[in-house]
């Protein structure tokens, strides 16, 4: 029996009545061709933010859930299986890829929580990794962060999947069109919490936050005194891995004035536009060659 003190929530959505999305969901479900198999961290499902993996969960016929940080998934002899998730590994899905009894893995939590519950469990690691193309920007909007641009929601990317392997995309459209209503639902909701807050505090709006400048300090008595060639690279996250750019700037300096260097050229930068700095293995006569 729920505590007495928790808030009325809907029995099949399991969100309050204000937010309740059982309108939008598609009635039967929607049938595909392969079945999907989500692998949620429990910090996720706890999360005040909204999941689209319980959305997902309404709106398909074959998928199935796990909430843990250790799967017991296996893989039978004649079961097909695809991981979509990012890595040096990670090819492009195609409709090739769609084949009989195939089962698409997903993992549903923060960037660091989804790598931690593939890197620790052996079955998961030797699966054959895939991600999808997409230019699009998730849905989420301002409900929630995504920690790199092109990143999408567990659903935006299944709903993606589907098209590809399936060749048509009648049931991402109606997928991203339950979702974008779930989405604006949950935001008109945050907004008049917004405007119930402005009423009560006479309409003075909450200050913004104001980020602190960092100084960096480079601790001279590391200091070698040599100089060495340095060349400046921005890192480029990419839905396959990390890929590593130089943007052709080098110089020579002592590692301090490299540290320095990189530190005034990242100044207003956020964190995943910011440069780097590497030690270049060259003479100074090969620089001038």
């Amino acid at each position: 029996m729920p505590p007495a003190n928790r808030r009325q929530v809907c029995a099949r959505c399991d969100r309050p009545p204000c937010v309740c999305y059982c309108a939008f969901i598609p009635s039967p479900k929607l049938a595909t061709q392969f079945k999907v198999h989500c692998i949620q961290h429990p910090n996720e499902s706890k999360r005040k933010a909204l999941s689209s993996v319980p959305v997902l969960g309404h709106a398909l016929e074959s998928m199935s859930l796990e909430v843990t940080t250790t799967s017991t998934f296996t893989v039978g002899e004649n079961d097909s299986v695809l991981l979509l998730f990012p890595g040096p590994t990670a090819t492009v899905l195609t409709s090739a890829d769609l084949t009989p009894n195939l089962t698409l893995v997903v993992v549903d939590g923060t960037w660091k929580e989804a790598k931690q519950i593939v890197q620790r469990d052996p079955t998961l690691r030797a699966l054959r990794r895939v991600v999808v193309q997409s230019t699009a920007t998730s849905l989420y909007g301002t409900l929630r962060r995504e920690p790199m641009e092109g990143c999408l929601s567990t659903l935006e990317a299944v709903a993606a999947a589907i098209s590809v392997l399936e060749g048509q995309t009648s049931t991402e459209t109606t997928l991203l069109s339950m979702f974008q209503q779930v989405v604006a639902l949950q935001q008109e909701y945050v907004h008049a919490g917004v405007q119930r807050n402005l009423s009560f505090y006479d309409g003075v709006p909450k200050p913004a936050r104001v980020l602190q400048e960092v100084a960096v300090t480079v601790p001279e008595a590391l200091e070698d005194g040599e100089s060495h060639w340095y060349e400046v690279y921005l890192g480029q996250h990419s839905v396959s891995g990390i890929t590593t750019t130089s943007n052709g700037d080098r110089f020579f300096g002592t590692h301090s004035q490299a540290i320095g260097y990189v530190a005034a050229l990242n100044a207003g930068r956020v964190r995943g536009h910011r440069f780097g700095v590497r030690r270049l293995q060259m003479s100074t006569n090969q620089s001038q060659g």
